[in-house]
């Protein structure tokens, strides 16, 4: 499946075409105006001008036969992924990095950020992967307890306990993807360190820790959530297994602006546009941390700074080929440019796009590569 500009714009017309029931009708002026009143002034330009091949969704928004409500809201990450296309020319072979088989979750992948624009996502009966998913979510919350501003978890036989209520699908449930890795690749990471970046309270440092590393190291930057990284440390005694650096990683030693939103801090600012509070933070590279390490897993999740991180981790990459389970969701330039990155680095690396949140169509989607 080749993904260019030209493959957008075939999607574009045939969601609206697929929303419309395949009849061509044309809104009134009214309606055109709100929904160009509802979508933000900076993508508005984007979209309606043209000189430009989104100009298209103007086009096909006159063939909605309904009315679209001015309440029209949609994920910043699907935004910023489409306005990639706008800055870049792409032409993106899924062939070239996954088997055939995910490319129905990759298609499904970029639907739904054009139906988020759009404010056209379909009303369908939930597919396998969700119903799993939802039953996933239902025994998390079942086995969820708070007392004390402790909040516990019983969960497929173990217990956890975390200072916030971060007991997420795709990380107990879905172990941020690892658990699509083959056995043989698992079996390799054994005794290594594993390098988690964006540890948050280290809800994911404690699933990693399951898999027999040496240590994982648990990168968090933003002081309030390393003081809950701490706290999950001490209260599940893992401190012999989980060790927490109060740092960034990205391709160069910095010191860096991040905007606070909890376990959604972001450095990308125009993704966390609504934070209130900024906090310095400092930047490292992990092939400046891993030196003398051997790295088995490395799994990143840092709000769309993924590219830089990945960027100051090739050196480490190439040489210990760990499993990776890397956050494509936040940008167009995290899911095209990552993949041959990472390719060119490791040639023998298999690349899997792994859904760890089926019920979300936008968040929690993840590359995963193993040897």
């Amino acid at each position: 499946m080749i993904i260019n500009r030209d493959y957008i714009v075939q999607r574009i017309h045939a969601l609206i075409a697929e929303k419309a029931g395949g009849k061509q009708k044309t809104s009134n002026g009214l309606n055109l105006w709100r929904i160009k009143k509802s979508i933000p002034l900076w993508l508005r330009n984007i979209i309606f001008s043209r000189c430009n091949p989104f100009y298209v969704v103007y086009r096909g928004l006159q063939q909605c036969p309904k009315n679209i409500s001015s309440n029209h809201s949609f994920s910043m990450f699907a935004a910023i992924f489409l306005e990639y296309f706008l800055d870049n020319d792409v032409n993106f072979d899924t062939r070239d990095f996954y088997p055939a088989e995910d490319e129905p979750l990759i298609r499904e992948h970029i639907d739904n950020r054009i139906k988020s624009i759009l404010q056209k996502a379909l009303s369908q009966p939930m597919n396998e992967a969700q119903l799993q998913s939802e039953q996933i979510s239902i025994a998390l919350q079942k086995g969820m307890s708070e007392r004390r501003n402790r909040y516990k978890l019983s969960y497929d036989g173990k217990q956890y306990c975390l200072p916030w209520q971060a007991f997420e699908v795709s990380v107990f449930g879905y172990h941020c993807g690892l658990k699509a890795v083959p056995d043989a690749a698992k079996a390799r990471m054994a005794g290594t360190d594993f390098l988690d970046a964006g540890a948050c309270i280290g809800d994911s440092a404690l699933i990693f820790a399951e898999y027999n590393p040496h240590t994982v190291l648990a990168y968090e930057p933003v002081t309030e959530n390393y003081r809950g990284l701490l706290k999950t440390i001490a209260w599940n005694s893992a401190e012999g297994k989980i060790e927490a650096i109060h740092k960034g990683l990205g391709d160069k030693d910095d010191v860096m602006e991040i905007s606070i939103a909890g376990g959604s801090s972001s450095l990308q600012t125009v993704s966390n546009s609504g934070a209130a509070t900024t906090e310095k933070i400092s930047i490292t590279t992990i092939d400046k941390e891993c030196v003398n390490r051997t790295i088995g897993l490395i799994k990143m999740d840092v709000e769309g700074f993924e590219y830089f991180a990945v960027k100051g981790g090739l050196a480490t990459i190439t040489r210990d080929k760990p499993v990776l389970l890397i956050s494509i969701y936040h940008t167009g330039k995290d899911f095209f440019e990552i993949p041959p990155m990472l390719k060119q680095a490791v040639p023998e690396y298999q690349f899997r796009y792994v859904d760890v949140s089926p019920l979300s169509p936008i968040y929690e989607k993840m590359l995963v590569a193993y040897v």
